[in-house]
């Protein structure tokens, strides 16, 4: 019996993606750009800000810098968190004037360029402008391409094509990890082998 179920979830699943409306597949795409791109902010935002903004070499060269950096680029996160708090109440009222698509890809768009503003950063204070547009964007992730799908799929079916779009969140996450271990695998080779392939350079 437990094989049989087991059996049936996979079924099921195979035959949603399958048979997945278009509406879902193109969200699908948006999913894989966002949740690709979020863990790899995560990961280096505080860095980023500490060498970026507080001009620290590394941990060690520049230990108060490289401390008040990190803290800063926490606090960050904090902050965006407060706006994403904020907007949440908001962005109902605007997909209902506009719409949820609308107001999603204006979300996303105001993220990425929040996002692309801490490179040009000078100052700790200016950060704070680019996280609230980040902070709006994850206020619209959390929530929006959910509303958005549930419009278009058949309500006896909510239940396994949620699954299915939480499901790719992951897919995505671990392809992030997976190609980041790769990478640094690679890396590592890279200069294990680069004297010798030096080496071999000279000797032709």
């Amino acid at each position: 019996k437990e094989g049989n179920l087991v059996g049936s979830l996979l079924k099921e699943i195979a035959d949603a993606i399958r048979d997945m409306p278009p509406t879902m597949k193109q969200l699908a795409v948006v999913q894989f750009f966002t949740w690709f791109a979020l863990p790899c902010m995560w990961q280096f935002y505080g860095l980023s800000v500490a060498k970026g903004v507080f001009a620290a070499v590394d941990e060690k060269a520049t230990p108060e810098l490289f401390k008040a950096g990190t803290e800063w680029g926490g606090l960050m996160f904090a902050f965006y968190n407060v706006v994403c708090f904020m907007i949440a109440f908001i962005i109902p009222w605007l997909a209902e004037k506009t719409s949820r698509k609308t107001v999603h890809v204006i979300c996303l768009t105001l993220g990425g360029l929040g996002l692309i503003s801490t490179v040009f950063a000078t100052d700790r204070y200016m950060l704070m402008f680019g996280m609230a547009g980040l902070g709006i964007a994850w206020a619209s992730i959390l929530a929006m391409p959910y509303v958005i799908l549930a419009g278009a799929i058949k309500p006896e079916r909510m239940g396994v094509y949620m699954g299915v779009f939480n499901l790719f969140i992951v897919i995505f996450i671990h392809s992030y990890c997976l190609l980041n271990i790769l990478l640094i695998h690679f890396l590592i080779l890279l200069v294990l082998i680069f004297p010798y392939l030096k080496q071999m350079y000279h000797l032709l």
